[in-house]
């Protein structure tokens, strides 16, 4: 977000405060970030892409040596297993995240992303 919206970012917050509903329960959505859902459940989760940039899918990690688990660093795996264990029934991941995920050898879990 910050590379596509940069300087616009601090308008787009003001409006996002406009429009919040303090009550969770009648909001549509809830936009929030890892850090702040850690203890919390939601029935759908949709991840967007701010993760470290994984360039590779489960057919090319055979042959492509740069894509190991180790260059993610243990902050990120951290914030990405808060992120994914949020949902309740629904879970929605960028294929950048379906890729992450496949590094870290979780296939069963993956049916499709963005």
């Amino acid at each position: 977000m910050v590379e596509k919206y940069n300087s616009s970012i601090p308008e787009l917050v003001e409006r996002l405060y406009g429009c919040t509903e303090r009550e969770a329960q009648h909001a549509d959505f809830i936009l929030g970030t890892v850090h702040k859902s850690k203890g919390l459940e939601f029935d759908t989760v949709v991840i967007t892409d701010d993760f470290a940039k994984v360039p590779c899918a489960a057919h090319n990690l055979p042959r492509l040596s740069s894509c190991s688990g180790g260059d993610i660093p243990d902050d990120e795996w951290n914030l990405l297993y808060v992120a994914v264990t949020r949902a309740k029934s629904s879970l929605v991941i960028t294929k950048n995240i379906t890729n992450i995920l496949t590094l870290a050898g979780v296939r069963a879990l993956i049916t499709g992303g963005w």
